[in-house]
């Protein structure tokens, strides 16, 4: 008669090792995935640190790099200029132009930019505010024909303060008094009516001719405008003929004004 072994202790030792090696398995399948997972975390938070670091280098690239700066003694107000063009203070005998503009009165403050080709010009001034005066001007209007705005954009230092296209036409417009121009227009800083922002299309006020705003403490009104003349008519000479100024010289002019801010 032929005896069966017991294999009953094989059975359970081979139980035990199979439960070992599971466990063994598991645990580095566990250890694994959270190595990985602190990997991502780690590699995610410094993706996020670099991308916030570009994004503020960019941010901090400085536009206005070797430019000039002029602050008002009068207003604490200041701008920005290119270095290439001239800052003259109310002595019209630097610029070979026609039709500089006035020297300050009393308490005020006047100064100009010139272009490095000496064929355009900024201007800014400052004078003691008249409420008597800007009433007289307006004469209770607060809009006159032919004179809109348009390329409106708030100055991103000053509160309340655009930077605005003023186009006036000879259609009805009291200022003009010459049919031979297409347009005058001014590229200038200025505040909405009661405080609200210019609106496209919107018919504005200019007296003077310049659109202007008051200072932030309410002393002083303030001027900060290009000026040029668009008169293409053929039935002038062409020596009298006069076109809207380079994109460069526009470019330039927009970014000086828009760097307007008090110190």
């Amino acid at each position: 008669m032929i005896k069966l072994s017991n294999h009953s202790g094989f059975g359970v030792l081979e139980a035990l090792l199979i439960l070992v090696l599971i466990g063994v398995l598991g645990f580095t399948g566990w250890f694994v995935y959270r190595a990985q997972k602190t990997a991502d975390k780690s590699y995610n938070s410094q993706s996020s640190a670099q991308l916030s670091t570009t994004k503020k280098a960019i941010k901090s690239v400085d536009t206005y790099a070797g430019w000039k700066a002029f602050c008002s003694g009068v207003t604490n107000a200041c701008f920005k200029y290119d270095p290439s063009w001239t800052f003259a203070e109310c002595e019209p005998q630097q610029i070979n132009m026609q039709n500089f503009q006035d020297c300050a009165p009393e308490g005020g403050e006047m100064v100009s930019l010139i272009s490095p080709d000496k064929l355009d010009r900024i201007d800014w001034s400052v004078v003691p505010y008249d409420a008597s005066v800007v009433n007289q001007c307006t004469q209770g209007r607060t809009s006159y024909p032919g004179v809109s705005y348009s390329g409106i954009t708030q100055v991103p230092n000053a509160s309340n303060v655009y930077y605005v296209d003023v186009t006036e036409s000879p259609n009805g417009t009291t200022f003009i008094g010459d049919p031979k121009y297409d347009s005058i227009d001014h590229i200038a800083l200025t505040t909405g009516l009661n405080g609200h922002s210019p609106t496209l299309g919107q018919e504005g006020a200019l007296c003077p001719v310049n659109p202007s705003f008051l200072s932030r403490d309410g002393k002083y009104q303030l001027a900060f405008s290009y000026d040029y003349d668009v008169n293409t008519s053929p039935n002038i000479p062409t020596s009298d003929r006069s076109y809207p100024p380079l994109q460069a010289v526009l470019s330039s002019v927009k970014k000086t004004l828009l760097s307007f801010h008090y110190k």
